[in-house]
């Protein structure tokens, strides 16, 4: 295989951000075990605590609260659970090129695929 060939100011964009990236890494594996980054940590953590309890608080009742996030997905997939078995169903048999042996195995799931428009016939 032949390698990918950029243009040659492209190329040279990338291979600054490479070196900047690298210079980054390098200064921060070098300064993150200084005392000096340890108290500025210890101090951003303790400044900002009582904000970071307030995003996740924000967080939990937003996403994991009662009809929101996780438990609106649960919820739809419940609803919909047999519908979407149906159709589970339908790709394994359109994928290994067998929809006729669906149609007979499962003609009340065919039915009703069509019923929705999942399937144009």
């Amino acid at each position: 295989m032949s390698e990918l060939t950029l243009p040659a100011d492209i190329q040279a964009k990338l291979d600054a951000y490479e070196k900047i990236k690298e210079r980054q890494r390098n200064y921060m594996k070098k300064f993150s075990k200084t005392t000096q980054f340890k108290e500025y940590q210890k101090h951003y953590y303790d400044s900002n605590a009582e904000k970071m309890r307030e995003q996740g608080k924000a967080n939990f009742a937003k996403y994991y609260q009662t009809d929101k996030g996780k438990a609106t997905k649960q919820k739809y997939y419940d609803n919909n659970r047999e519908t979407m078995k149906f159709k589970s169903s339908y790709r394994y048999y359109l994928n290994n090129k067998s929809v006729d042996a669906f149609k007979l195995k499962f003609p009340e799931r065919f039915a009703k695929l069509l019923e929705i428009g999942y399937i144009k016939n």
